[in-house]
């Protein structure tokens, strides 16, 4: 069955602190005392989820991945905030992808940039830059334990 999966949806639990700037304390952040602070979380969020949308060369966020390697030309309809959810007193942002066929591996690395590049630990051109398909470099990756397959799409099978 997992072979004749067309579409998969995973979902990434990120804790708002994380995403905040180093040295920003999360806990002091709550989204419902600052709406204006919360907008602009979300909205540098969705700018740097974006890139990574359509057919892109993710040969920087797979294992051993080359270039220009059929392999590491891989399709991402959907990478974007799907909702949050508090646990522990601690809120956590979901993060959604939406593609073909991908690792959780390689989805904890285009998480732990966007995660590096809101905490300001790289610049925001970076995305773009691990993205090109000349481009060589390492990316950070996120702890893969917060990153689970939450749904599939299987199409239907004609028969004769």
């Amino acid at each position: 069955a997992e072979n004749h999966c067309n579409l998969r949806r995973y979902h990434y639990l990120v804790p708002l602190w994380a995403l905040l700037p180093a040295g920003t304390c999360g806990s002091e952040f709550d989204p419902k005392e600052e709406p204006d602070r919360w907008t602009q979380v979300l909205k540098q969020l969705k700018g740097l989820t974006k890139p990574f949308q359509g057919t892109q060369r993710l040969h920087n966020f797979c294992a051993d991945g080359v270039p220009h390697e059929a392999a590491s030309k891989l399709f991402i309809k959907q990478f974007c905030h799907f909702g949050q959810a508090y646990y522990n007193n601690t809120l956590y942002l979901v993060l959604s992808v939406l593609a073909d066929n991908l690792f959780v591996s390689t989805i904890s690395r285009m998480v732990g940039l966007v995660v590096a590049v809101m905490r300001g630990d790289l610049p925001e051109d970076f995305v773009a830059h691990s993205l090109d398909q000349h481009s060589l470099v390492d990316v950070p990756q996120a702890p893969a334990g917060y990153g689970y397959l939450a749904e599939c799409w299987y199409s239907i099978a004609e028969t004769s």
